[in-house]
């Protein structure tokens, strides 16, 4: 169970059908045509028809209480206790319900943007998994498919990993405003090869992502990136790459990986299958979650 139908009263009050009943929302869906099981369905088709259709056939597919707005008279097929929210806007009533639901888990809330995020991802997510429950989206290309991807997180989510399309960044709109632990940027693949013209929408897009950081987070980025030239580095980004002027410079010869910073020189194995960016930055997230190094090594070394 997600949450109950009380829990959406109190987010959205103006209200109709039997919401009082503390009835169990399993999951939250904008898709009517799958099927599903005690589904809150949020329409978020632009017209009317659009609306009424998606909401016939989510009922017919297992929705239990939908979102709905009010400048529509609700359709007839509707049974008189079928919990009903009422808002202005569908969609914003999506991002509404995403961020309290947020709020209500209370997960440590990493977004990986990057071309090589999947596998800096994939590692991370393995590491932190030998101490958290994890919960990991897949990648991310809207922000629909972003909100959704909040309202699948268990209840019991100590680290959620969002992976986000470098593509889409400049679409998410929401995406600065969740609230977010650690931003991870790595490699920018195309956007930084070959759409030059971008960077700049990039770089302040990063810029805002980064300042939206919660009080004690961090900004692990790409420091070998053009998109980051002129930076202003503070104390909550950490810039990593080949280039002396990193704050951990690295190094690697053949399997093994050289991290300088100001504390010292460490040095790790690099898995098989992975570059040594990517070891580097899910061992600098390890750090930020106190995993002991004896630990790290030792998952590094199997």
């Amino acid at each position: 169970m997600l949450f109950t139908t009380n829990f959406l009263t109190d987010i959205f009050p103006d209200t109709r059908g039997a919401v009082k009943d503390n009835l169990p929302i399993k999951e939250v869906t904008i898709n009517s045509k799958e099927s599903t099981n005690k589904a809150l369905f949020i329409p978020v088709e632009r017209s009317q028809a659009g609306k009424e259709e998606a909401l016939e056939e989510a009922f017919y597919n297992g929705a239990i209480a939908a979102i709905w707005e009010k400048e529509y008279p609700l359709p007839r097929f509707i049974p008189t206790d079928f919990p009903i929210y009422y808002v202005p806007n569908t969609r914003e009533a999506l991002h509404d319900l995403a961020i309290h639901f947020l709020n209500l888990v209370r997960p440590i809330t990493i977004v990986f943007v990057g071309k090589d995020d999947l596998k800096t991802k994939e590692l991370t997510v393995s590491l932190l998994n030998e101490t958290y429950r994890v919960h990991s989206t897949s990648r991310i290309t809207g922000n629909d498919e972003l909100l959704t991807n909040i309202l699948t997180m268990p209840k019991a989510t100590e680290v959620f990993c969002l992976d986000v399309a470098v593509d889409y960044l400049l679409e998410l709109s929401s995406l600065s405003k969740l609230g977010i632990d650690l931003v991870v940027m790595t490699d920018f693949g195309q956007i930084e090869n070959n759409y030059h013209s971008a960077v700049n929408e990039f770089a302040q897009t990063s810029v805002e992502l980064l300042s939206n950081i919660k009080q004690n987070g961090k900004g692990i980025i790409d420091g070998d990136l053009v998109v980051f030239n002129g930076l202003n580095y503070n104390d909550i980004i950490v810039s990593i790459g080949f280039d002396p002027v990193n704050r951990i410079h690295i190094e690697c010869d053949l399997n093994k990986l050289l991290m300088r910073e100001s504390s010292g020189v460490k040095q790790y194995k690099i898995p098989e299958g992975y570059g040594p960016k990517q070891v580097a930055f899910a061992i600098k997230i390890a750090n930020h979650f106190q995993l002991e190094e004896d630990q790290i090594y030792n998952f590094l070394y199997r």
